[in-house]
């Protein structure tokens, strides 16, 4: 399974989410491939050091990261596409309608909100914020990327 995490910068959200995904996938023992990308990324820009700060709490092995856009080719690699917002969502399907069928807002797998919020729940830029915005987007990604995991392990897709 291929999963691409996007967010808007690739300095934050997404990265976070797909380092939380890697070691969540090889604790299950699962062969999955992860990456991240932005709708918006400057190639090469670093791992937020709030963003890293927040992971090396959790104990989540980090690797050096360096952002990048969303290409056609990566749309086409990932298996699943899991965005962070609304917005998000609409842009990448503007910019790729191949990746209808395969996209879905991560909020959708936040363990404890109940079916219909997490349906329509966006995790929160924590970008410009302090500490506190980035615990609290690790803590929203962290049961987001349980609960996806989860999901693709029992079920293999989206659906």
């Amino acid at each position: 399974m291929h999963l691409l995490f996007v967010c808007t910068g690739n300095t934050c959200r997404s990265p976070m989410a797909a380092f939380l995904a890697q070691r969540e996938v090889s604790e299950r023992g699962l062969d999955w491939v992860i990456q991240s990308a932005g709708l918006y990324a400057m190639p090469g820009q670093p791992l937020s050091s709030l963003a890293a700060d927040a992971l090396t709490r959790r104990g989540v092995p980090l690797q050096a990261h360096q952002a990048q856009p969303v290409t056609a080719e990566l749309v086409a690699w990932a298996d699943a596409i899991l965005v962070m917002t609304a917005a998000h969502e609409w842009d990448l399907l503007r910019r790729f309608p191949e990746a209808a069928g395969k996209t879905a807002r991560l909020g959708r797998f936040l363990a404890d909100a109940p079916p219909a919020a997490a349906v329509i729940c966006d995790i929160v830029d924590p970008f410009g914020g302090a500490d506190a915005e980035y615990e609290a987007c690790a803590d929203d990604l962290s049961k987001a990327v349980r609960g996806l995991i989860e999901h693709l392990a029992t079920k293999g897709s989206l659906e």
